[in-house]
């Protein structure tokens, strides 16, 4: 909704938004017209190579079924020399790991006879290797949002954010706990360089 590319101007960096969902971009000039957000393709950006210092992929390159390369080589050619790029995907983390391996996880549903796809989840050392086979230096990686992880993955936890005190208690307990991190975070954030 532009709210990344509005914090960012906020703060007096030079940015701007590419979507793909064009009535969100028709929404956003609707409340906004001066923000600085497009719509388009991220796989076919327009800008010329190293045009940008920084580059901010949250949650995107999950979603391709065939796998993320096609957007981390087009995030590499528009970062210009030593600009940095922030990536965020879903965390295969651990609970995920076990429910995975005891089936708990239904198969993809069906639609006119073809698999849906929604995203991937990624373990740590599989995206950290995926974007240094792309060219990038990874400088940190950070997991977050470990009480959405436990909520959207254990039905006791999902119980409880259903009650508002219960709710806030447990995302501050969540988010003070570093050792729940890499149990139950929900996203990985990476922080790379060209």
């Amino acid at each position: 909704m532009g709210h990344i590319v509005h914090e960012l101007r906020m703060q007096g960096f030079d940015c701007e938004g590419v979507d793909n969902a064009k009535q969100t971009i028709a929404r956003i000039r609707e409340i906004n017209p001066d923000l600085p957000v497009f719509a388009g393709d991220v796989l076919h950006l327009g800008a010329p190579d190293g045009h940008y210092a920084g580059y901010i992929s949250l949650g995107v390159v999950e979603h391709r079924e065939e796998g993320p390369e096609p957007f981390l080589r087009e995030a590499w050619r528009v970062l210009a020399n030593n600009g940095r790029a922030i990536f965020t995907v879903p965390f295969f983390n651990t609970v995920r790991r076990h429910k995975a391996k005891i089936g708990c996880y239904p198969p993809p549903p069906r639609k006119q006879h073809d698999l849906v796809f929604y995203q991937y989840a990624f373990m740590r050392e599989e995206f950290t290797n995926l974007l240094e086979q792309h060219g990038f230096t990874i400088r940190a990686v950070t997991y977050y949002d470990p009480w959405k992880g436990l909520k959207d993955e254990l039905p006791p936890f999902a119980w409880l954010n259903s009650r508002a005190k219960a709710a806030t208690k447990g995302r501050q307990w969540a988010d003070r706990n570093s050792w729940l991190y890499p149990l139950a975070a929900h996203m990985l954030a990476l922080i790379c360089e060209k």
